[in-house]
């Protein structure tokens, strides 16, 4: 999508959904405050950030809905992937020699190699 389609984008957001934002559960999570239309669980939600910015979410659940005001409480889940921490391989095999300060890159008795 090119600069000008994700304004016009932005634009279409912005003046016909009513803006959602963050706001803490009564379970103490993260959740969505949705004026407007019940969201769906499965629907993507474009929430407003306080610094500006935007972030889309998928609905899990309707926590709590007001029909008088159209304010809906939703748990949600973040759309993007985490990222994994780097996995650190462990030899599990390795024990020291018994050697006081062997570790696994220095012994003065087994060069490193353990028991």
């Amino acid at each position: 999508m090119s600069g000008g389609d994700a304004d016009r984008l932005e634009d279409e957001m912005a003046t016909s959904n009513p803006v959602a934002s963050f706001t803490k559960l009564q379970s103490g999570k993260w959740g969505v405050r949705s004026p407007g239309a019940r969201p769906l669980p499965g629907g993507i939600l474009v929430v407003h950030k306080k610094d500006g910015t935007m972030s889309e979410v998928e609905v899990v659940r309707v926590v709590w809905s007001s029909p008088a005001d159209d304010l809906h409480l939703c748990e949600t889940r973040d759309t993007k992937p985490r990222e994994r921490p780097a996995y650190v391989r462990t030899d599990r095999a390795w024990r020291p020699c018994g050697y006081p300060g062997c570790t696994r890159t220095h012994c003065d008795e087994c060069d490193g190699q353990g028991a």
